[in-house]
């Protein structure tokens, strides 16, 4: 594994006469439900090419407006991270402090099986976001580009799936505006439901991502973090092994083989060819390929189903992703486990609603 992959390093720009291209952001959105916005919204986020770079180290803050949330009125500031309509994050700051003077930050991925989805998942009363506003966490919701329009091959249409590099695009971001925002860039959580959870496990795990090469001042901060507490994950996106994971009961839907560009139709008509063709992308898009001896991360796997229903949340996932099981299937596609590698894990099934508890008091335990 890469020597860079170091838990909780938060590297600071080396270079500061590189240049940065400044962003343009929009205002909070109006989401719909129980959350809106007081200052007059606009909808969806880009990067202005007309804007005038800026040099590192003078990233513009950009002012939070007032956002409403459960009857609630907190700031927010909605900042774009890439040049896609797709590419930004909703960051929404606690009206009281965090216990330990120091608060931390929640960052939230939205799922939708990669071909679906928005950020406003996060405003529904499942995420624990106005819980943990309450409890003084800063909460960032992210929006990232998906499946339909980027799917993924590995080393053809880049080098990673352009979900998890958005993750991490957003995550270095927030870490690089942390001081403009008050909260900790070394005190983030990750949170997520489904593929969300699935993209932040896969960030957790993953090498990092920092590149001190990069002109973008944004790609010299860390991608590892300390925390992280997710619902009905998806650990191995690889088909052949998720369906004798899950057995009989399990049928392919359009979310695995969308990330990749294909339909389940497709696959099931020469399924040989596509795990050939698409061996190294799933193996690279799966979470469990990243698990190694020097990932420290406090984690939680929650589940709402119990064992057997053959369903793509199940805790089949976990099972493996943590212990190792059955092992196999873990032998057979040359996995590890958190267990086999005497890494700490929380592992919850069938949870039902306590899903958002969970995900609370574990976050909550890190911090």
């Amino acid at each position: 594994m890469s020597e860079l992959k170091r838990n909780h390093q938060i590297t600071r720009p080396l270079v500061f006469a590189l240049l940065l291209m400044s962003m343009s952001f929009q205002n909070c959105a109006p989401v719909g439900g129980s959350a809106s916005v007081e200052s007059s919204p606009t909808n969806g986020g880009s990067l202005d090419a007309e804007d005038p770079v800026q040099p590192i180290g003078q990233i513009e803050k950009i002012e939070t407006k007032s956002c409403l949330l459960n009857n609630v009125t907190y700031p927010c500031v909605t900042i774009s991270y890439g040049s896609h309509s797709l590419q930004d994050y909703e960051l929404w700051l606690p009206n009281k402090p965090h216990v330990s003077g120091d608060r931390p930050l929640v960052m939230y991925v939205h799922g939708g099986g990669y071909w679906k989805g928005d950020r406003i998942d996060a405003y529904n009363d499942t995420s624990g976001m106005a819980e943990l506003l309450d409890l003084g966490y800063a909460f960032a919701t992210v929006n990232y580009r998906l499946s339909g329009e980027f799917p993924y091959e590995k080393d053809v249409t880049g080098k990673y799936p352009a979900e998890m590099q958005d993750a991490a695009n957003a995550l270095q971001d927030l870490r690089m505006r942390a001081s403009h925002y008050g909260y900790s860039p070394e005190k983030i959580a990750l949170t997520g439901v489904s593929a969300g959870g699935g993209i932040s496990l896969w960030l957790a795990f993953h090498d990092d991502l920092k590149d001190d090469l990069s002109a973008n001042a944004r790609d010299h901060y860390s991608t590892r973090v300390a925390c992280a507490a997710l619902s009905d994950t998806q650990t191995t996106i690889n088909i052949a092994e998720v369906a004798p994971l899950l057995g009989d009961k399990f049928v392919l839907d359009v979310g695995l083989p969308g990330l990749f560009g294909f339909t389940p139709d497709d696959y099931l008509a020469n399924p040989s060819y596509y795990q050939n063709r698409y061996a190294a992308s799933m193996f690279e898009a799966s979470a469990i390929s990243h698990i190694s001896a020097d990932d420290n991360v406090n984690l939680l796997l929650t589940y709402m189903m119990g064992y057997g229903t053959g369903n793509i949340h199940s805790p089949e996932f976990g099972n493996y992703f943590t212990k190792g099981l059955p092992a196999a299937l873990a032998t057979q596609f040359g996995r590890t486990s958190l267990l086999a590698l005497n890494k700490p894990f929380m592992f919850k099934a069938n949870q039902g609603l306590k899903n958002k508890t969970n995900v609370i008091n574990h976050i909550n335990g890190c911090f």
